[in-house]
């Protein structure tokens, strides 16, 4: 599956704001998952993304909040990177057998490997996404060689979630690696109140950051070595020196 198929939006808006970003910025196939959002807004956003066939799904932080997303149709589970040593949680959204992504801020490899564990005890699949949770995050904090790793230790796919400030190149990078997801925070504004708002980006970032991966996804190829036709007549010209 590519990247594109596969690109998870948090929004931390709420009220009407926070579904219309959701429609505006996912309306190219992604999937979207939701945060901080009443009930009325979810509804309506639920019906808006059946209507325009766009999966939503959401980040449970406790059992009442799985609970309550068991009323929807979904087809995801994301764990925060806070939840992820939290076993009890992890059972419950393992045995749902929703296709799950796990981030791996604020962890070591051993709560790594026990949420991979509980997991794969569940038969339930399940991604990883390699995360700093420092917001903002530092680029030299990033360690994005670490995607590969847990791709190796854990042969699985790996995704990125990312809260770095210091715009999109970091999860150009990420891109680039063969991640099989991303996330990204967005907000209105990143001047405004809150935490999470210098390690997010505006509409017109994500826009960018989309677009950037297209481009990415274009420009990887399949890796064979090959004399293009379209070089051909280019190494004729430059190449006449050599004509005797």
């Amino acid at each position: 599956m590519e990247l594109k198929d596969k690109v998870v939006i948090v929004t931390g808006a709420a009220q009407g704001l926070g579904r219309q970003f959701a429609l505006d910025c996912a309306a190219n196939g992604m999937k979207v998952a939701l945060a901080d959002i009443d009930l009325e807004s979810l509804e309506k956003t639920c019906s808006d993304c059946k209507e325009k066939n766009i999966d939503w799904f959401g980040s449970a932080w406790d059992m009442k909040s799985i609970e309550f997303l068991d009323k929807f149709d979904l087809k995801y589970h994301k764990i925060a990177s806070a939840m992820i040593v939290d076993h009890d949680f992890l059972n419950e959204i393992a045995k749902r057998g929703l296709h799950t992504f796990i981030s791996t801020g604020m962890t070591n490899e051993k709560m790594i490997d026990d949420a991979v564990k509980i997991f794969r005890n569940h038969n339930c699949s399940f991604e990883l996404m390699h995360c700093i949770s420092t917001y903002p995050m530092l680029s030299e904090d990033a360690n994005l060689n670490c995607i590969n790793t847990l791709k190796e230790k854990y042969n699985c796919n790996v995704g990125y979630s990312g809260h770095e400030s210091g715009g999109l190149a970091i999860s150009y990078a990420a891109a680039g690696m063969g991640i099989s997801s991303l996330e990204r925070h967005i907000t209105l504004d990143r001047s405004m109140y809150g935490s999470d708002q210098s390690a997010s980006i505006e509409p017109g970032g994500f826009k960018m950051l989309i677009g950037g991966i297209r481009e990415i996804e274009k420009a990887k190829g399949d890796g064979k070595i090959e004399f293009l036709e379209k070089e051909m007549p280019i190494a004729e010209n430059l190449r006449q020196h050599l004509k005797g």
